[in-house]
């Protein structure tokens, strides 16, 4: 299970020059977890939910926009990872 809130994580990361500036919104999350991982729906809704409601817009900002994993904060990485072994249960 821990492999893929790591996966999850991990396919967030593109870097702010390919993923722009701007405040990233839910829809925008949400896509990004069905096109690049292998989340259901109903998944990707539960972890863009429980995400958007345990960050702030900065925080999800660097959680989409962050280059390498290195870049976040340890705590938040752990707190997203928590939130997808949530929502994932495979």
């Amino acid at each position: 299970m821990k492999w893929i809130a790591g996966a999850a994580l991990a396919v967030l990361l593109c870097g702010a020059a390919a993923c722009g500036s701007s405040d990233v919104k839910a829809d925008t999350f949400k896509s990004a977890l069905k096109d690049r991982t292998d989340l259901t729906n109903a998944e990707a809704t539960c972890v863009v939910t429980k995400t958007y409601k345990a960050f702030d817009q900065a925080a999800i900002n660097d959680l989409y926009t962050a280059s390498d994993q290195k870049d976040l904060d340890a705590s938040d990485q752990k707190k997203f990872e928590t939130i997808v072994e949530g929502c994932v249960k495979r």
